[in-house]
């Protein structure tokens, strides 16, 4: 056996998704419009608006059936209930990755692609060098077994250099010691490059080694090296570090007695069951995955604040035609047509060959299942149509279906993206798995909205002091 020694000392840390900023609330003027004074009633007393909206669908239903439509309003809640006995017991599913190095590298470099596309005025020449970094796994003349641990791995190093024997030819890389509390827990990336870890461990284990242990991906081959103080059971050690990770199996770890050498056999036994070709070709396999999933984080990250700009422009571009239209029909239209516009948008920001259909049937499923979930109160649609037959308090139902449809612009765009997400890569778009996934997806969309809330109603708020002041005459 050829063994050889060098370290590494210090990876190349992945990038963070720092958290989007919050936007501060500002505070409500005393003045202003009736629709302004809504949005101060929802932030600050919820609870009266919400008995306000109950007495409302009553007046609602006594209206309708006075102006002659029936039991309209609650055949719609019921058709939407009939969405909510349809949900989705299956999460979106992206195509398998590919099995083969070769492939995995050309999917790679489609995203490489799908960065120039996306921003242009940004070189490409990292993502490249690192992707060639990864070109000469398959050509190494040795494997590479990395040393890992908490404490120094010079007594390890020797160890391992004099006690391994195997039939292959093997070259160990030596890492830094692992911090004990850092502020990222990450292993480093190196360890993706290496064919098998040894994860070298003083018995009893601490905290932050079970830690770092937890961290390995379980398709990365690694043994550990537990080494135990004098007078110490071997088996008993053996068997408590099981039962603390029960994924591990015994051949996985290898005690080291202090006044004995390790037993390295079943590490040897291991590394000599598969060729270096072998070992290597899964090797490259897991690194192309691992940089793959990496860029598509950085490049979903991309995605998500240019959609950012384009709901800035869509949702009140909605608002604006469904508060100037007094036509409660069309009202309604407006909305899935305006989001149909904005999914091709998107359709092309995610790389989807979609066409004008299939953009308009999943807008109007995605909208009618966010009105079945409640996400827009079906009540405030309703509402706002009658308030818009009184031309007196048109501006009143008017804001408030004005921002009822910019949120559902908003809820709609969001599904629509971790849909999109989720099932990157497939070439043509399955309605039928939209239908399937939708409510899940919009309950998760609506749930993140929750979140910035605040944020919105300053936007409203800012939008509704630009609109005119004079109710609209019918």
């Amino acid at each position: 056996m050829k063994l050889s020694s060098r370290a590494w000392f210090r990876a190349a840390p992945h990038d963070t998704i720092p958290p989007a900023p919050r936007s501060p609330v500002s505070p409500v003027p005393q003045s202003g419009i009736t629709g302004t004074l809504l949005l101060r009633l929802a932030q600050e007393r919820p609870v009266w608006l919400g008995g306000g909206l109950l007495a409302a669908i009553w007046l609602v239903s006594w209206s309708f059936d006075h102006l002659g439509l029936g039991q309209l309003p609650w055949l719609a809640l019921a058709g939407g209930g009939v969405w909510l006995f349809r949900r989705s017991r299956r999460d979106g599913q992206a195509d398998a990755q590919p099995q083969d190095p070769a492939a995995m590298r050309v999917r790679c470099e489609a995203l490489i692609t799908a960065f120039q596309q996306l921003d242009p005025e940004q070189p490409t020449t990292a993502l490249e060098a690192e992707l060639e970094r990864l070109q000469g796994i398959g050509d190494r003349p040795q494997l590479e077994l990395a040393l890992v641990g908490c404490h120094g791995l010079d007594r390890v190093t020797r160890a391992v250099s004099s006690g391994l024997v195997s039939r292959q030819a093997i070259a160990l890389q030596k890492l830094p010691p692992l911090e004990s509390a850092p502020q990222q827990w990450r292993l480093p990336a190196v360890l993706e490059r290496a064919d098998a870890v040894l994860f070298c461990l003083d018995a009893p284990l601490g905290a932050a080694e079970l830690r770092w242990i937890e961290l390995i991906p379980a398709d990365q081959p690694h043994w550990l090296l537990l080494c135990c103080p004098a007078g110490m059971d071997l088996d008993g050690a053996r068997q408590a570090l099981l039962s603390q990770l029960p994924c591990l199996t015994a051949t996985h770890i290898l005690p080291w007695p202090a006044a004995a050498s390790p037993d390295l056999g079943p590490l040897a036994q291991a590394l000599d069951g598969r060729s270096r070709g072998n070992w290597q070709r899964s090797t490259e396999l897991r690194a192309l995955q691992r940089l793959h999933q990496h860029w598509q984080t950085r490049l979903e990250r991309l995605r998500r604040q240019r959609l950012d700009q384009l709901l800035q422009r869509t949702q009140w571009s909605v608002a604006a035609v469904v508060l100037l239209n007094p036509v409660g029909a069309l009202d309604l239209l407006a909305v899935p047509v305006a989001n149909a516009l904005l999914l091709k948008e998107m359709a092309q920001l995610w790389g989807r060959d979609w066409n004008q259909q299939q953009l308009r049937e999943a807008a109007i499923e995605l909208a009618k299942v966010a009105l079945a979930q409640g996400v827009v109160d079906w009540s405030t649609q309703t509402l706002g149509l009658l308030f818009k037959m009184h031309g007196a308090t048109w501006l009143m139902g008017g804001a408030i279906q004005a921002i009822s449809a910019a949120h559902l612009t908003r809820v709609t765009a969001r599904a629509m993206a971790d849909y999109m997400a989720r099932g990157n890569g497939v070439a043509e778009a399955d309605l039928a798995d939209i239908q399937r996934q939708a409510p899940l997806l919009v309950a998760q969309a609506a749930e993140q909205e929750q979140a910035s809330w605040s944020s919105f109603l300053d936007q409203a708020r800012g939008w509704m002091r630009q609109q005119p002041l004079k109710p609209a005459t019918l």
